[in-house]
Order: C-alpha cells, then sequence, then structure tokens
C-alpha cells in the first residue's frame, strides 16, 4: 500500500538529513585539521595564505619572533649537510597547539628537503614542501610543546628562509577562540662552503674519495710527489703527507668535511673531501 508522507514532514526529514550531513562534514574537517594544518598555510611566498582564514581558524595571524631553532651554524649552512630543525611554542593558559613550516626561497620554491625524525606527531605533506603535526602531536606538557626533524640543505648554495604557522588552540575543535602566529628565519649558505663548492666542481679530475676513506689521485697529480695539506673548515692544519703513492688513507681524520691543497706545476690544487 502506497502511503503519501505529507510535504511538512518531508521538508522537515530533509532538513534534518541535511543538517546531520553537514556536522558530519565539520567533525571530519576539525578531526583532519587535529591531524595536520592544510598545505600552503605558513604565510610564505609560494603558499595561499596562513591557518588564519574561513573554514580554518578565524582572526588575523600575527607576526612574532622565535619558535624556531637549529644547528645551523651562523656562518652559514654547508650544502648537502643535514641539521636538526625545532618548532617549540608555549602559553600561560593553553595546552593544545598545531604547526606548519616549510623551506623556501624568495620565489616560493622549497629549498633543501624535510624528513621526519617522529613520525608519530609529524609528517610531510605537500608533496615534501612542509612538514606538519599529527593528532598524536598536538598535546602540550605544562603549556609547552616541540616537534622536531631534519632539513637536508640544498647541495647548490641557495638563500632561504624558512616560515612557520603555529596555532595555539583552546581545544573545543571549532574555528574561532585559536590564536595563529607565524614567524621566519632566513639562513644561507657558509660562504667558505659555497666557494669550496664552486671550487670543487672539477676535483673529480684530479681525486676521488673511496669508501674506504681513501684518497685516490690521477697519476699528472704525483709527478713531483708534492707535499699535501689538509685543513679542517675552522682553518686548522690537520696533516700533511707527501704524494708518493696513488692513496692515501685518512682514516684517522674525524668525521667530517676538509681542504686539501697540492702543489703541482701547473699550480696549486685545492678541493675538498668528505670523511664519512
Amino acid at each position: 500500500m502506497f502511503v503519501k508522507i505529507p510535504q511538512m514532514k518531508r521538508t522537515i526529514t530533509f532538513s534534518m538529513l541535511f543538517c546531520l550531513a553537514m556536522l558530519f562534514a565539520w567533525r571530519g574537517y576539525v578531526q583532519a585539521k587535529e591531524d595536520g594544518a592544510p598545505s600552503g598555510s605558513t604565510g610564505a611566498p609560494g603558499d595561499d595564505g596562513t591557518c588564519a582564514q574561513v573554514d580554518c581558524h578565524t582572526g588575523s595571524a600575527v607576526p612574532r619572533s622565535g619558535f624556531i631553532s637549529t644547528d645551523i651554524p651562523l656562518a652559514g649552512y654547508v650544502p648537502g649537510q643535514d641539521y636538526s630543525i625545532e618548532v617549540s611554542v608555549s602559553s600561560e593558559n593553553r595546552n593544545t597547539f598545531g604547526f606548519q613550516l616549510t623551506p623556501q626561497d624568495a620565489s616560493g620554491i622549497k629549498v633543501g628537503s624535510l624528513s621526519v625524525t617522529d613520525a608519530d606527531r609529524t609528517k610531510i605533506t605537500g608533496l615534501g614542501k612542509y612538514i606538519t603535526h599529527k593528532k598524536n602531536g598536538i598535546d602540550g606538557t605544562d603549556g609547552m610543546i616541540n616537534w622536531n626533524f631534519t632539513w637536508t640543505a640544498p647541495e647548490s648554495p641557495t638563500d632561504l628562509t624558512f616560515y612557520v604557522a603555529v596555532n595555539i588552540a583552546d581545544g573545543d575543535g571549532d574555528a574561532t577562540g585559536d590564536s595563529i602566529f607565524i614567524a621566519n628565519l632566513p639562513v644561507s649558505a657558509d660562504p667558505l662552503a659555497t666557494a669550496i663548492h664552486e671550487m670543487t666542481i672539477a676535483t673529480k679530475d684530479w681525486m676521488t674519495v673511496t669508501p674506504g676513506d681513501q684518497l685516490m689521485f690521477a697519476d699528472w697529480v704525483l709527478a713531483e710527489q708534492p707535499v699535501a695539506e689538509i685543513w679542517n673548515l675552522s682553518g686548522q692544519h690537520v696533516s700533511s703527507f707527501t704524494l708518493d703513492e696513488k692513496s692515501h688513507s685518512v682514516a684517522m681524520l674525524d668525521k667530517g668535511m676538509y681542504l686539501i691543497t697540492i702543489p703541482t706545476l701547473y699550480g696549486r690544487l685545492t678541493g675538498r673531501f668528505i670523511r664519512q
């Protein structure tokens, strides 16, 4: 038997279903934000804005110094090296937090690469351009929280800036009542390391480093049995030896990058090598 549903009842039923659908959609969106900020939310040149925007968090993003700390030397980074990055946030009366960070140049291009070191609390997004919190990484301790990860410097020296947006949240799960702050940290390559990088593009023509920490030299470098000098990047002389053999072990050196200079009939050779 066909039963006709009154118009008013149909309208009420549809309205209830619509409201339920919107409620579940909103809950899903809130849960998504708990599991990381949408890519492009740091306020960097290549981003769409910050976390302080419609359907994310209301209000305006407030610039503030700090939040980002690194072990990159004051002189600058060495191309190709790994560095530890930390984002730290604190609040007197809140204990829920979030963040997103990106390393970009002035054109908004990603510089270097980000790597997760705490997979339970952080993740990479945006095809490697951003790192953000996960749901397990939003709860602070006594109003403090930090996230740690690794940044690998580019092989070619490039000026860049770390951009970060942080959320000091009220913990109620909606878009209002949260405080969004942004900060940035510009860094550049160590001028000495840059010079070394540019200078040693042709080093492979006269010296290579084997996996066994042996320096291998081209025959023409050995012609006059010159004395090779090795220096660390602090300018300290650490070793010298006569090039009377095609190879020389540097296994006695501490791990790190070194300069080597060798006088030849064609002028003084200067190069770099890394003791692994």
